[in-house]
Formats: C-alpha cells, sequence, structure tokens
C-alpha cells in the first residue's frame, strides 16, 4: 500500500539547465512584470499576506508565448509520467480533459518564503495536480511536506496532487536567491 509521501513525485533532468538559466534572465529583466506573490483569489482579487507568502512573481503573458509553448511540452509529458505510475490519475487523465491554469515563474529572495498550504484552496477546486519546477540549486529554501524535504536542483520538478492531504511549504531563504515556475493542471 502506498504512503501519501509516494504521490509525491520528484523528476530530476525534466527541465534543461539552459532554459532554467533563460527562464531566470528573462525574469529579471522584466521587472515591470513583478507582482508580490498572492495567497488566493477572492472575487477574483488576488489576496497579499507577506506574512504568510513574501515571493516576486511574472503571471506569464503573450510576451512569453515561446517559454510556454516549452513549458506545456515539458508538463504534458511530467503529467503523462505521472499517470503512468498511478491507475488512478491514469484512469481520470484517459477519460477527462484537462486545462492548464497560467504560468507563474517565482522568485523567492533571502529572508522570502511560502509558508503552510495546500494548492486547492480560496475557490480553485478544479486544480487536480501540481507541478513545480526548480530553475537553481538552493542549500536552502527547500519545499517540505510534513516532514518530507525537497531540495531544490535545477530542472528538478515536483509533481503532486492539490488536495488538502497534501500541504506544504517554501522554507526561508537564507542567503540565496531561488527561482521556480508553477502550473497547475485543472479538469
Amino acid at each position: 500500500m502506498k504512503e501519501l509521501v509516494d504521490y509525491i513525485k520528484e523528476y530530476n533532468y525534466a527541465v534543461p539547465e539552459y532554459f532554467c538559466n533563460h527562464l531566470i534572465s528573462k525574469f529579471e529583466q522584466n521587472e515591470e512584470q513583478h507582482i508580490p506573490g498572492a495567497v488566493l483569489q477572492y472575487n477574483g482579487q488576488p489576496v497579499i499576506d507577506r506574512n504568510h507568502k513574501k515571493t516576486t512573481e511574472i503571471k506569464l503573458d503573450e510576451s512569453w508565448d515561446s517559454e510556454i509553448s516549452t513549458i506545456l511540452t515539458v508538463a504534458g509529458k511530467l503529467t503523462k509520467q505521472y499517470a503512468n505510475e498511478f491507475p488512478w490519475f491514469d484512469a481520470l487523465y484517459k477519460t477527462n480533459k484537462f486545462g492548464v491554469e497560467p504560468i507563474r515563474i517565482k522568485r523567492y529572495l533571502p529572508g522570502e518564503f511560502f509558508g503552510w498550504h495546500i494548492d486547492q484552496n480560496g475557490g480553485r477546486s478544479n486544480r487536480i495536480l501540481a507541478i513545480q519546477v526548480y530553475l537553481n540549486c538552493c542549500s536552502s529554501g527547500t519545499t517540505e511536506f510534513n516532514g518530507k524535504l525537497i531540495q531544490p536542483v535545477t530542472g528538478k520538478a515536483l509533481v503532486f496532487p492539490t488536495n488538502f492531504l497534501f500541504p506544504h511549504r517554501g522554507n526561508e531563504l537564507i542567503d540565496e536567491n531561488k527561482y521556480i515556475f508553477t502550473l497547475f493542471i485543472t479538469q
């Protein structure tokens, strides 16, 4: 029988290092697109709580079309790989149409973090799977799921269900920046 942590999958080398570096560089070059990280949406508006989440983000738009295409290709491969490993998701995968929420690139500076949360809150119950990819290596800023610590490694992807059984947090960065991109598979 599988444990809950078995549904949190790590896929090393999911994204090539050169593409990770490109995303970081473009993120830093587009300061006018930077927004503070929201903890949730309420009536269509972002809710900012810097005591719970300190990040800077870009919600990818048409100026990122080439990057979006590459990311969606990666997400498709990861989703299929996840479906092949878990029969419950494979059945869902084969019989349903899926969507993707807008992709976000997030930067955590030293002292920044994202407190305990689940990815299916704030009225976003149509999210079923989270995909998070680390764009750089960090010695701090691990992602934590109830005691399971995942070290940020360039190009590593995390794939996990978004429901209440998978609370997690982004631990505080000590002396370096962390970059990730996230997207959510929706039903």
